[in-house]
């Protein structure tokens, strides 16, 4: 690596801490080894990669700005093992998991949607399976608190959206997606008391309320990035705005089931507003009204930009 003389006294020293983990499992000797093998890293992170000029086309990010993600992330990767093995901390062990997870999903942006061939689309879904995973077996064993666990889930669930739409804007809409509709599996999923399971009647009506216009809104936000994929890989064009709004409507009962399955079997209202989105979508996907007065208001943000060329270049246009 040409690493220099003066760097390996903080690799020997790393050697040292980590041995000493090993046998008396004492966070200050963890803490030891995370920071000199951090010093360790960064020396070559900063050899290798900060002095390029490079610019990433989904972000306006230099490779210096990637650089420094990537160090935030090796860091809380070596914090992460050694924490929740002697840390009872669940503050401590969330926050390091979440900044680890939020690394991560930036990483992932740049990297899946600048380099498809180097950073295929398998591992940003393996990485994701692994995320939610490790999330719901750290809150098994007591290392991380529910709210923090379903934060955690959640970010590596919404991070899955850059397969379907590989741009920036897909990943705060698949965010916001994720975000809304975990929130009320977050009892059954994440429940702090398993010998007192979630009940019906147990969200009240004005947080069901607040669920599914948070559910709605994220929907609305996706229309123009996941789900307009989807359609375009049944259809094989581009849909206009009726057909994305109608599918919308359809894949919105189906986001707030878990509001008819675990906390409202018996509500004949919530099944009449289902109906209502559901006939009221499938009218619009058959239907297909001409919406051209509306489209500023439908469009927003997300047919800025090269969507469009984007669309164009692939024939679907």
């Amino acid at each position: 690596l040409g690493m220099p003389y003066y760097m390996v006294p903080f690799g020997a020293a790393g050697a040292v801490f980590w041995v000493r983990f090993y046998y008396y499992r004492k966070l200050n000797d963890y803490l030891s080894f995370v920071g000199t093998s951090s010093l360790a890293i960064f020396w070559f992170i900063i050899r290798t990669f900060m002095f390029l000029d490079f610019e990433f086309d989904p972000l306006p990010m230099s490779l210096q700005h990637v650089s420094c993600v990537l160090m935030a992330v090796v860091l809380s990767s070596l914090l992460i093992p050694g924490l929740l093995v002697v840390n009872k901390n669940q503050i401590i062990n969330g926050a390091i998991m979440c900044i680890h997870a939020a690394g991560m999903t930036l990483l992932e942006l740049q990297l899946h949607c600048q380099f498809k061939g180097i950073y295929p689309s398998y591992i940003v879904l393996f990485s994701s399976a692994v995320g939610i995973w490790l999330a719901h077996f750290l809150f098994k064993e007591g290392r991380l608190e529910s709210r923090t666990a379903w934060l955690l889930g959640a970010i590596y669930l919404g991070k899955a959206g850059l397969v379907f739409h590989p741009t920036p804007y897909a990943l705060p809409s698949s965010l916001a997606l994720s975000l809304s509709i975990t929130p009320i599996y977050n009892g059954i999923l994440f429940n702090a008391r398993p010998e007192a399971p979630v009940r019906p009647g147990s969200m009240s009506k004005q947080m069901a309320v607040v669920h599914m216009g948070s559910v709605a809104a994220a929907l609305f936000l996706t229309r123009h990035t996941v789900i307009k994929t989807l359609v375009q890989g049944g259809f094989h064009r581009a849909p206009p705005d009726s057909l994305l709004l109608g599918s919308a409507l359809l894949l919105f009962p189906v986001a707030c089931s878990g509001l008819a399955v675990f906390h409202f079997p018996t509500s004949s209202r919530l099944r009449r507003v289902f109906a209502v989105a559901l006939s009221l979508g499938a009218a619009l996907m058959m239907v297909q009204p001409e919406m051209s007065g509306l489209r500023e208001v439908l469009s927003g943000a997300a047919d800025d930009g090269d969507e469009g060329g984007m669309y164009r270049e692939r024939g679907w246009a």
